[in-house]
């Protein structure tokens, strides 16, 4: 019990100890010394940093409700270098922004906690952030126990904070808190730029670019009561900069603070403290960020003035040096500086001033502050600006605008005014730029405020109501896509509707539900609510299901909803949505990346849910694909994502989408996405233009599909093509269907037609640009530090494309001038505005290229001359360089030292011969060099043997025949520095500057290049033999006594080449001679053949080439060249052959010898293939090849999947089975071989259908063989143009003979091939036509049809404009080829040009057997000849039915002029019951014209005139006879 009663007292005590919180009293003034300390560098001892001290005296006046806070004094100090906090110094002046703020005094209330800080208004915003710096020390939440974690306010925001609370011999209070900064509820941080970034919740503190934490130690003096005074506060702060990743080096900014209690006094506060008091704004204790940020220049006099001075200098800029670019970067950062007044001034000054002009337009769009925002506003709205502007500048405004967030509904009201006056702006793809701008806009300015401003919303939304209410399709698509880049949840009510409804096309719902996929990523629930039902809806548009699946994946979803998807399609009877889900999951389940971890773990365990026999699938349904990269040392990735989704009535793909995505610190970013979205591709490329509907075959294909019970033709798709392309998460350009169509309408649909080479030849000969654009990317983070300064890191890029071409002027002469260049600078540190103190890297580029060509062509000669300008002494092709800085910065004046220590020299003799001396005397040696911070590099250095040794790093390349050397050039030597650490980070720290240039030994006059063609060549003796193979005969005669030699040449029948081309390639130097190459080009047959030769040197060869074609099946090539005075030679064959069954094309490459260069850059990469293809999933087998040979085998296993085997030299075969092609190439397994010329053609023929008919069997398109319910004695449907064309249609009949009647109808020409008497027989239009008077062909309104008779057996019938490739006939057997130009058939040969259901009926429907779908292609009572009419045929049909009646009557009665061999089956009457036309004989044709009244009735025949009875008379015994 007593031990109890102890407890509490000790427990009571404990409380009462530690509830003394701090207080100033009332009438007291508290005087303390603060000293806050800053310090940028890289990570590692020693390094040179940018160091500021900033010492103050500050004096505290206690009230009894809100405390009175002044500084006495405050001046800055600064050290760069190394050792830096040893050596501080006062710069020239202080600032005067920092002076300011002893003028005013500062109130505060006080409980322990900062309740609230009160300034006058006119406080400059950084003296206000410094007094909440001090004051922030003083912040202390006390709670009964003695460790405990809360989230604290403070400077920072509230943030994870750790109490220690201690007490030391004295009984003074020592109160340790330690903050996180990257825990924060209400973190102060100001991201710039950095709205494309996406950040991963999941990800840990080490993948973070900026970590910071914070250590207080408060020291606090008991008073009498429960009340105790601060004595004394220090701070420790650290921020970690990581700008590539962690492993790859960190920058850091170390702060100290101490706050020490120097003097207490009893005292009134003095008035001048308390002025001002009732004139000011109330704060928290959170850094405030000002209206206008810091900018990274240090701001010097007036904006306007230097504004305008650096406008007349670009001015005067015709080719901007690299060294210039900081002009650009400065220009926006002091436009940001200006009001709108000055804006118009400026620009009114310079309007008359082109390059100015453009200047200063660039600089505003790119400041991306109100004002700017503002001025393009009144510009747009004034009109003021040309319309080819508009298309540029409007567009990049909106993209780079990034306002103030607190004028967030003024810029809202001002994009909204820019966004109306462009929509009356009759130019949809300037709507589409600033819509899509306006999206981006909204994005970034709500991203960053909640609730959005509904005004920045509410063009959006006008324009997609408008566009629905007027359904138009492709303003539909803009609002959409537009709304997609906003990506706002309060656009879900106007695009859910376009998802759901059937009124609208399968496009416009594709688009609707990509819209909801980009929307999904703010708001995921609600939109996986409107996607899954979709996804769901088998009634649905299969391509409309698969996005849906598509944008629920995007969503990353929970493990729950991943099993449902799996479920869902289990129960799918759609194959290919099946698969396409199978892929889906299988293709996350493989992803590396961690932020998808959970998402890779619920889709494997999804994948056990499905049949693995889903792997098998083939090339006939969609895939997706995906490939992730991931370091996990540099913790960065790159993740891949391919979908190709097919369309079921196509061959071809209806959807291509490529998507990226890196990661990196904890965040993500989409880099690029392309897609490209297709419907009736193959009715495009097939397209004819000639009026089918016109065509008695038209009609008659309509009539006897009325004849089918609910007949339904396959509806043609509507050509549709658009693509569009999204950069960082954001779409940038779309093209809509009709604008594509267009595109590809040019030239008759043919892009490389003779027309679209006119326009081209037209722009180029009108052509004379002169351009500078400048693109400047900024992204900055900003967040305060402890002492209430601002702590940023900043990146900016400035890239600037000048270039100019000029042919208009003189038509032969081009003029070409390009460059681009950019500089690049990235620091981290203390941007205050006044003062800078920062560690900063630069770097640069350049690049350029100079052309001037002139040309001179003889047509008649066939000769090209072409003398091209050089350059003289030196030629720079490009630039790079880069370096690094610790700086100290302020308004005219700044410091500079290096990062990285420099190293000092070293004797050689204490280097190079250790061996007289022992280790440890070196070492000695080296430390006597330098001080002791870099002895301990030297020993480093000594252990890795890197003294510093100079030597040059300058390498040239002289080319063989011009006497030119291409160098590489090191302008600066970075191995004068001390890098312990070799990162990436470090690596930039260091100095290097490279150029590629090309120099010149001797000056160069000209240039000359001459092509000269065929016969007009002048040969010598040599070139008219070219081939090596031929032998020479050289023999004497005497003739008259004299002696005289002839030389003849004894060529060889196989080999006779013919010299085709003859280039050459000539440099006139300074000292007159001639430098240069002579290159002969020779063909044959089967042969190629190229020799270079340089003209100094002519009997040795620089490179000769040799193609040839040994066998139809093989084609080989060598090259055989000389560099560096040694000789190297390659061969390569091509062959196509088999692999297993497979048709296979088998690449062969030999090296004897490989050029060091090739070596060098070959190696590396060869050893990486095993890993690679192991990643992408091939397998691979250690085995011994043939040396210095690789050799490729591909074999096509299907439209869309090949075998690969890849035979290395040194790293064994990698092989794989059923690879997948990205798009499908229409080749069946089943072709064999091809030629290789016949490659081409055979990829094509492949499309090709082919129907056969062998008896009383038909093989269809689908290869379905039917030898059932093939009615005899009537006609059956075998072929016809299913769509709305109608252009053919062949019937086919099986006579007595059992032979087969074609009646073949184009256009509007009917052909019959019959069998009749062993003879084949073709009747046209009624006559029988004689096959010599054919051999022209038949052309009947523009389509040709042609009939031979390759053998005597055999009719042949083609007509390639309607896609009849070739219909082969031998009275018994019939083979029908048809290409893609005939659309979509069917009848009996089946569905043809559509991946559709298989036996498909004349209503749609799949028949249930092959006899019910043979019997549902009866066409009764359709005869050859000419029609009479329906009445006529009725007559017939009722005469037929008597006598067949009466056969079944008396079955032993045989009909008259029956055959023994026919049936007596009654399936007869399955032709005969239909009402049909009948079409009488071609010799009653003349007569069947003639008739006005048509016959009810027998009797009725018998009342019409007598040569009218014996036709139709005639015409019923032909019936007759044939139905027996």
């Amino acid at each position: 019990m007593r031990g109890i009663v102890l407890a509490l007292l000790l427990t009571l005590a404990g409380d009462q100890k530690f509830q003394n919180k701090p207080v100033f009293e009332d009438g007291h003034a508290y005087f303390f010394n603060y000293e806050g300390v800053i310090e940028n560098t890289m990570h590692g001892d020693d390094l040179g940093e940018a160091a500021m001290r900033m010492n103050a005296k500050i004096v505290i006046y206690g009230q009894s409700r809100e405390h009175i806070f002044r500084f006495k004094s405050i001046e800055l100090e600064d050290s760069v270098g190394f050792h830096s906090r040893q050596e501080f110094h006062a710069p020239p002046k202080q600032p005067e922004e920092l002076t300011t703020c002893l003028q005013y005094s500062y109130f505060f209330e006080y409980d322990g906690r900062i309740r609230a800080v009160h300034v006058p208004n006119e406080t400059p915003v950084l003296c206000a952030n410094l007094v909440k710096g001090a004051l922030n020390m003083l912040y202390v939440t006390l709670e009964k126990q003695t460790t405990y974690e809360l989230q604290e306010d403070g400077i920072e925001g509230e943030c994870q904070t750790q109490y220690v609370i201690q007490e030391d011999k004295s009984r003074n209070v020592i109160i340790t808190r330690t903050k996180n900064l990257n825990n924060c509820n209400k973190k102060v941080v100001r991201n710039l730029g950095m709205s494309y970034l996406n950040v991963l919740p999941n990800c840990t503190l080490s993948e973070r670019m900026v970590q910071g934490t914070t250590s207080y130690v408060m020291k606090l003096k008991r008073l009498n009561g429960r009340n105790s005074q601060i004595t004394e506060v220090e701070s420790q702060q650290v921020f970690q900069v990581s700008p590539i990743s962690e492993a790859d080096g960190a920058g850091v900014m170390r702060a100290w603070q101490r706050l020490s209690l120097t003097d207490e006094q009893t005292q009134q506060v003095p008035d001048v403290a308390v002025k001002g008091k009732g004139e000011r704004r109330t704060e928290n204790i959170h850094y405030e960020f000002p209206e206008d940020l810091p900018q990274m220049i240090i701001n010097v006099g007036e904006p306007e003035a230097r504004v305008g001075e650096i406008l007349e200098e670009l001015n005067h800029l015709v080719d901007i040096p690299v060294e210039a670019l900081p002009k650009y970067a400065e220009l926006t950062q002091q436009i940001r500086r200006l009001n709108l007044r000055s804006l118009q001034k400026l620009f009114k000054n310079n309007e008359e001033k082109p390059r100015a002009r453009q200047a200063l337009l660039l600089g505003i769009i790119y400041a991306g502050n109100s004002n700017t925002l503002k001025f393009i506003r009144d510009k747009v709205v004034k009109e003021e600006l040309p319309p080819h502007e508009l298309y540029w500048i409007v567009p990049i405004t909106l993209h780079f605008a990034n306002p103030e967030i607190s004028k967030v509904d003024e810029t809202a009201r001002v994009a909204a005014e820019i966004i109306e006056k462009c929509s009356t702006i009759n130019s949809f793809w300037l709507q589409k730029l600033v819509f899509l701008a306006h999206g981006t806009l909204t994005f970034k300015q709500c991203s960053q405020v909640r609730p959005c401003p509904s005004k920045f919303l509410e063009p959006l939304h006008n324009y997609l109501s408008e566009a629905i209410r007027e359904n138009n399709e492709n303003k539909m698509i803009l609002g959409m896509k537009a709304i997609g880049n906003a990506a706002l949840p309060d656009s879900l009510k106007m695009i859910k509707p376009l998802t759901e409804s059937s009124k609208y096309s399968v496009y416009i719902q594709a688009v609707a539900v990509q819209t909801l996929m980009r929307i999904g990523k703010q708001n995921p629930e609600v939109v996986q609510r409107i996607l899954l039902p979709i996804y769901m809806n088998s009634s649905r548009s299969i391509i409309i299901r698969k996005l849906a699946c598509m944008g629920l994946f995007e969503i990353n979803p929970q493990p729950v909803l991943v099993t449902a998807i799996a479920t869902a399609a289990l129960n799918d009877s759609d194959m290919d949505f099946v698969s396409f889900v199978y892929c889906q999951l299988k293709a996350w389940a493989n992803v590396r990346i961690p932020a998808y971890l959970h998402l890779a773990r619920a889709c494997k365990l999804a994948l056990k849910l499905m049949d693995s026999v889903l792997d098998r699938v083939k090339y006939q349904y969609s895939k997706v694909v995906h490939l992730s990269i991931f370091n996990s040392f540099h913790r960065t990735g790159l993740l891949g994502k391919w979908f190709l989704i097919d369309d079921p009535r196509s061959m071809f793909l209806s959807n291509i989408v490529f998507k990226t995505e890196m990661f990196f610190h904890g965040v993500m970013i989409q880099p690029f996405e392309f897609a490209l979205h297709a419907e009736g591709i193959k009715e495009w490329l097939w397209q004819q233009n000639f009026p089918f509907e016109k065509y008695s075959t038209h009609q008659k294909i309509k009539d006897t599909e009325a004849k089918f019970q609910d007949f339904k033709h396959v509806p043609l798709q509507k050509p549709l093509l658009s693509a569009s392309f999204r950069m960082l998460g954001k779409e940038h350009m779309f093209f809509t269907p009709d604008e594509l169509m267009h595109m590809m309408k040019l030239g008759g649909g043919k892009l490389l037609s003779a027309e679209t080479w006119q326009m081209v030849y037209v722009f180029f000969k009108i052509i004379d640009v002169q351009t500078t654009q400048v693109l400047n990317v900024e992204v900055r983070k900003i967040q305060p530090c402890s002492l209430g300064l601002p702590f940023e890191g900043y990146f900016i890029l400035t890239n600037v494309i000048s270039g100019s071409l000029n042919c208009a002027r003189n038509s032969h002469t081009f003029p070409f001038y390009f460059s681009f260049q950019g500089r690049g600078r990235y620091f981290w540190g203390i941007n205050a505005g006044c003062a800078q103190y920062l560690v900063e890297m630069i770097a640069k580029y350049r690049t350029r290229a100079t052309l001037s060509l002139n040309t001179t062509m003889d047509k008649r000669t066939k000769n090209l001359k072409v003398d091209i300008e050089p350059f003289h002494d030196r030629f720079e092709l490009g630039l790079a360089g880069h370096e690094a800085h610790v700086v100290a910065r302020y308004p005219h004046n700044e410091k500079k030292a290096p990062v990285l220590p420099e190293a000092p020299e070293i004797d050689i003799l204490d280097t190079e011969f250790k061996s007289r001396r022992s280790e440890n005397q070196v070492r000695i040696s080296l430390c006597m060099h330098a001080s002791c911070a870099k002895c301990h590099y030297l020993l480093i250095l000594q252990q890795r043997g890197e003294y510093y040794k100079p030597k040059s790093e300058d390498r040239c390349i002289r080319l063989p025949v011009y006497p030119v050397k291409a160098c590489l050039e090191t302008l600066k030597k970075t191995k004068d520095v001390v890098s312990v650490r070799r990162t990436w980070l470090h690596l930039l720290c260091e100095a290097h500057e490279f150029r590629a240039v090309l120099t010149t030994d001797v000056a160069v006059d000209k240039i000359s290049c001459e092509f000269q063609q065929d016969h007009e060549i002048p040969r010598s003796k040599r070139e008219v033999r070219p081939d090596d193979d031929e032998d020479e005969d050289i023999y004497e005669a005497k003739k008259g006594g004299r002696k005289e030699v002839y030389m003849f040449s004894f060529r060889s029948v196989k080999q006779q080449l013919e010299l085709v081309l003859h280039a050459h390639l000539h440099f006139v130097c300074h000292d007159k001679k001639l430098y240069g190459l002579d290159v002969v080009i020779y063909k044959g047959p089967e042969t190629v053949q190229t020799t270079v030769k340089d003209i100094n040197r002519p009997n040795k060869p620089v490179a000769f080439f040799k193609a040839s074609m040994p066998s139809p099946h093989k084609v080989v090539t060598s090259l055989t060249g000389m560099l560096d005075s040694r000789d190297y030679r390659f061969a390569m064959e091509l062959e196509t052959g088999w692999l297993d069954k497979y048709p296979a094309l088998r690449w062969k490459l030999d090296y004897p010898r490989l050029p060091p260069l090739l070596t060098n850059l070959t190696e590396p990469i060869a050893a990486r293939i095993p890993g690679v293809a192991y990643m992408l999933g091939f397998l691979h087998k250690f085995q011994r090849n043939t040396p210095n040979q690789i050799a490729l085998v591909m074999a096509l296993s299907g439209p869309r999947t090949y075998a690969v085997v890849l035979r290395l030299p040194n790293q064994g075969t990698i092989y794989a089975e059923d690879c997948m092609l990205p798009l499908p190439i229409p080749f069946s397994p089943t072709v064999h071989t091809s030629k290789i010329w016949d490659v081409p053609s055979r990829i094509l023929a492949s499309l090709n259908g082919v129907c056969k008919v062998e008896g009383q069997t038909i093989t269809t398109f689908k290869e379905e063989t039917i030898h059932v319910g093939l009615v005899p004695d009537c006609y059956l449907d075998l072929l016809q143009d299913c769509t709305c064309h109608k252009k053919i249609m062949v019937l086919m009949k099986y006579a007595n003979d059992n032979s087969i009647l074609l009646n073949t109808t184009i256009a509007n020409t009917e052909i019959i091939f019959k069998s009749l008497n062993g003879q084949l027989i073709s009747i046209i239009n009624g006559t029988e036509g004689r096959l010599e008077k054919l051999k022209g062909g038949i052309e009947d309104e523009g389509i040709r049809m042609v009939i031979n008779k390759p053998a005597e057996s055999v009719l042949v019938l083609s007509a390639p404009n309607v896609g009849l490739h070739e219909m082969t006939y031998n009275g018994y057997n019939v083979m029908i080829t048809v290409t893609p130009k005939l659309g979509i058939a069917c009848g009996a040969c089946e569905l043809y040009g559509v991946d559709s259901e298989k036996l498909r009926t004349p209503s749609g429907s799949s028949a249930k057997d092959l006899m019910s779908f043979a019997q549902s292609w009866v066409v009764s009572d359709a005869q050859d000849g000419v029609d009479i009419t329906d009445k006529a045929a009725r007559l017939i049909s009722a005469v037929v039915k008597v006598k067949i009646r009466n056969l079944e009557e008396n079955p032993d009665i045989e009909p008259e002029g029956a055959s023994p061999g026919v049936s007596k089956q009654t399936t007869s009457l399955r032709c005969s019951e239909r009402v049909i036309k009948y079409i009488p004989p071609e010799r009653f044709g003349q007569i069947t014209i003639c008739l006005v009244h048509t016959p009810d009735s027998y009797e009725d025949i018998l009342k019409l005139p007598e040569q009218q009875q014996i036709a139709w008379k005639k015409a019923m015994q032909d019936k007759l006879q044939s139905l027996r």
